[in-house]
């Protein structure tokens, strides 16, 4: 069992969907504490300060755990989440689908699954057609 507050860095097609709930669902069975960046209150924060708005989340956190595009992509803003947290010295896992959670030793290992920006908003808009 895992225990204190964990970041939940996901896609955001995946906001307000099944496969966020759950997530989240799977992450608070094992023991986190979930802080999830889907909120109103954090679209306002990043809208604000971009994503030092979700660095400081991060940095509030004890671990990170990230969800990849369905197709195996990371987005941009999921990569500098974790990436954060490593540099931060937080242990950062993978949820992989049904319920398993990977430690990521170094963000290295997921970098080439990192997409540009421009990469994640244009995967963003495909997944919205």
């Amino acid at each position: 069992m895992y225990e204190g507050l964990c970041y939940f860095a996901h896609p955001m097609s995946d906001y307000g969907e099944e496969r966020e709930r759950v997530s989240i669902e799977f992450l608070e069975s094992v023991g986190f504490e979930v802080v999830n960046p889907n909120s109103e209150e954090n679209e306002r924060g990043f809208e604000e300060r971009g994503m030092d708005h979700f660095f400081d989340l991060v940095a509030k956190c004890g671990s990170v755990a990230f969800q990849r595009f369905p197709g195996g992509q990371i987005g941009a803003g999921v990569g500098k989440e974790i990436t954060h947290g490593q540099v931060l010295g937080l242990p950062v896992f993978e949820i992989k689908d049904g319920g398993l959670l990977v430690p990521i030793i170094d963000v290295v290992e997921v970098q080439p699954d990192f997409l540009s920006v421009e990469a994640t908003i244009a995967l963003l808009d495909s997944l919205k057609a």
